[in-house]
């Protein structure tokens, strides 16, 4: 009898608390891609900005912490597109209709490096320039629709930066603060390259479409919103990158 007494509470928990349910079965999973400093491996172990960050999120919501391992950025899109990943942090991308933006993170600002005799003052210039662009990755939308800008596809901005520098490359478009993140990494120095300011450029987490509703109506989606909600009034996220992309003095 007490053992009959004790099947029914627990049934009861399960259905009636959809999200301890789901908590328990499917634990949501961030997904992360290989770039630095986003995403990488130090000692072995996986770190970096979006890594912490989802982490940090999935902590604060409550949830299990999940991450996949570091995938090209191109491939992160592939796994949210099939619902083999559930979310993911990656700058405003409404281009495809299997991204759900759940809740805006961070503002940044997306620019243009080109090398030092190359300077950009106005967006016109960009014509008949090469620029490098991380495959897959979306910023100004005129930019990306501009035939007479001719983009080149790099894997991560450490590649652009020995493009540029061997002029293979006229320069190449991307955030700012990873820009300089991989700037102190390469030891470079900000001053021999110009910087075009672009426009600025929201961060935002995205949900696959395949797993978007039934985390809605288990309350995974509402957790993580909240989540990230508290973390932004704490400046989590503008810490966060800060502490990646300080200039060298």
């Amino acid at each position: 009898m007490k053992h009959s007494k004790m099947l029914v509470i627990f049934s009861f928990l399960m259905f009636s608390n959809p999200l301890f349910c789901w908590a328990e079965i499917q634990p949501v999973k961030a997904v992360l891609y290989n770039i630095y400093p986003w995403g990488f491996y130090k000692e072995g172990k996986k770190t970096g900005v979006i890594f912490e960050a989802c982490t940090t999120i999935l902590k604060e919501a409550g949830l299990e912490s999940n991450t996949s391992e570091l995938f090209p950025f191109s491939r992160v899109l592939r796994q949210l597109e099939t619902g083999a990943g559930d979310f993911s942090l990656f700058t405003r991308n409404d281009q495809h209709s299997f991204l759900v933006p759940v809740v805006h993170t961070l503002t940044t600002y997306s620019v243009v490096i080109s090398r030092k005799e190359i300077e950009f003052t106005q967006f016109s210039e960009l014509n008949g320039k090469t620029l490098g662009l991380i495959r897959s990755a979306r910023y100004l939308e005129k930019f990306h629709k501009n035939e007479q800008i001719f983009k080149y596809p790099v894997k991560n901005y450490e590649q652009a930066f020995q493009m540029v520098i061997r002029k293979r490359l006229d320069g190449f478009i991307g955030t700012r603060s990873g820009i300089i993140a991989v700037l102190n990494q390469m030891k470079l120095y900000l001053d021999d390259f110009n910087v075009f300011i672009l426009d600025e450029k929201e961060s935002w987490l995205h949900y696959s479409q395949k797993n978007y509703s039934k985390d809605l109506k288990s309350g995974k989606i509402k957790a993580i919103t909240e989540a990230v909600i508290r973390l932004k009034k704490r400046k989590y996220f503008k810490n966060l990158v800060a502490s990646y992309a300080k200039l060298p003095k």
